[in-house]
């Protein structure tokens, strides 16, 4: 059953305060991206019309919210066997084999980390995001490597404020196709004009700032193996840089080159999130955690004679 919430400003704490910053303050219970989704439904409304959510209030506005009755789904807790790398009352970090979903998605409702998460432990659900629990950040089906979430909702709001500041180091293990250049990479990432499932470098108003920090650990005339440290976390931004320097990740079926990656016998993209650095979100104490490379990455760099010494 939906509701409706309507509080009329008789203050001036809010004056002149844009209407989507203040909505979680004034109607708490529900976080500001839950208040976003609502704007384009023309759900949020002052003085009885839709607002946008730039809106900067006045005094004596009166500020209605209808809140749409909860789709509640159902999600199957499912048997995984997780390689855990750190544990607490508070967080579980895995090393995420490639092929795992993170999160149910329309078509994918099961067998995806999410439901491994609420088999293996106790997850306090936010009512907000109810197909994500415990999820604090994703990595694509098809890349490897170190996943943090979290079991309570007072450890989720502080890890997500904290990847919002760039206060979590993340960095990764992928072998590109070429010689890559040791460089930063500054280069807007938007979606792609033609092909609304990709994304692309794009110097467009929309698009948005990413940075990628590029480390050539070893290059043997076909391929590199190359550590990349995101300081951004845009939607696929290391495969789009490295697409965008022609040294693509191998095996990256989106962004790679098809030929390479059928005469290298590659079944996934060779992308390893390898490394992250992030502060406790509750006893404050630093965090510093390594996964394990992947078996396939590992087996294709031994079959290259490559000293794995160079990258653990």
């Amino acid at each position: 059953m939906k509701k409706l919430k309507s509080f009329t400003l008789d203050s001036p704490e809010f004056t002149n305060k844009r209407l989507d910053k203040a909505l979680p303050v004034l109607f708490e219970g529900h976080t500001r991206s839950f208040y976003e989704s609502l704007f384009d439904k023309e759900l949020i409304k002052v003085n009885n019309k839709p607002a946008k959510k730039s809106y900067k209030l006045n005094f004596n506005d009166l500020v209605t919210v209808e809140i749409p009755a909860p789709v509640v789904p159902s999600l199957a807790k499912q048997k995984m066997d997780f390689d855990v790398i750190f544990e607490d009352e508070h967080l579980l970090v895995i090393n995420k084999p490639a092929g795992l979903v993170v999160h149910p998605a329309p078509g994918h409702a099961e067998n995806t980390l999410v439901n491994g998460l609420l088999y293996h432990c106790f997850i306090e659900q936010d009512q907000d995001d109810t197909l994500r629990p415990g999820i604090v950040h994703r990595l694509d089906k098809d890349t490897s490597g170190l996943i943090i979430t979290c079991k309570t909702i007072q450890a989720h709001e502080a890890l997500s404020q904290q990847f919002m500041n760039r206060q979590i180091k993340k960095s990764y293990l992928a072998i590109c196709l070429g010689k890559v250049k040791e460089e930063t990479i500054e280069a807007p990432i938007a979606r792609h004009k033609n092909f609304r499932q990709k994304m692309a470098v794009s110097f467009t108003p929309n698009a948005k700032q990413a940075t990628t920090i590029v480390q050539n650990l070893f290059y043997d005339h076909e391929i590199t193996l190359a550590k990349l440290q995101i300081i951004t976390g845009r939607t696929h931004q290391i495969r789009v840089h490295m697409q965008y320097r022609k040294t693509p990740v191998l095996g990256d079926s989106v962004y790679g080159y098809v030929n390479a990656n059928t005469s290298f016998k590659t079944k996934r993209q060779y992308l390893h999130a390898y490394e992250i650095s992030f502060t406790h979100p509750i006893n404050h104490k630093p965090l510093h955690l390594k996964a394990p490379l992947a078996i396939d990455m590992q087996e294709f760099l031994n079959q290259r004679k490559i000293d794995p010494a160079i990258y653990s």
